[in-house]
């Protein structure tokens, strides 16, 4: 009867979400695992910013507070369209995943040879919702030679933790 009662008792409990035990430095490595494979590949760095908040437009007004203490900065939840201006904000990750495309895509499609690179980190983009975390971006920031510049935002509600990807390419 004990062991009956404990076993009803543990599904109720994981179904609810009790049970649910998240180990947020391995999914903190995780998610930089796979931005450090796509920085590779577009000769970039990922970094993360702990935030207090768990609501990703929140977690987005304090990454840019925590980055640019007192500037001015225009947040928008899901954005269709984000440009390059002191924008911030929430995004699908099919936006998100599209800025990162198109940044490569300018980048890398000047030449002949760059076609095949923009292929890999499409499909190296596209391995970041596999974390099924909300997207966000920040737009305003300056990229190679003064060109303008965004950062791709992984938001990660239950850990608290935004990562952050420059997509302005150190083009040598």
């Amino acid at each position: 009867m004990k062991q009956t009662l404990f076993v009803l008792l543990a599904l109720v409990f994981s179904s609810t979400g009790f049970a649910k035990q998240i180990d947020c430095k391995a999914r903190i490595n995780a998610v930089r695992a796979d931005l450090h494979a796509l920085g590779e590949l577009m000769d970039s760095s990922p970094d993360y910013t702990k935030t207090k908040s768990n609501k990703p437009l929140e977690m987005v007004k304090e990454y840019i507070e925590k980055k640019y203490p007192g500037e001015e900065y225009t947040f928008e939840e899901n954005a269709k369209d984000v440009d390059d201006s002191a924008v911030a904000g929430t995004c699908s990750a099919s936006v998100g995943i599209s800025l990162i495309q198109g940044t490569a895509d300018t980048w890398y499609n000047e030449d002949g040879e760059g076609k095949d690179k923009s292929k890999v980190i499409e499909k190296a983009a596209e391995r970041l919702r596999r974390h099924k975390l909300p997207f966000g971006f920040e737009g305003g920031a300056q990229g190679w030679g003064g060109s303008p510049a965004s950062y791709v935002l992984l938001l990660d509600t239950e850990c608290k933790a935004v990562h952050s990807f420059f997509l302005g390419i150190s083009h040598d």
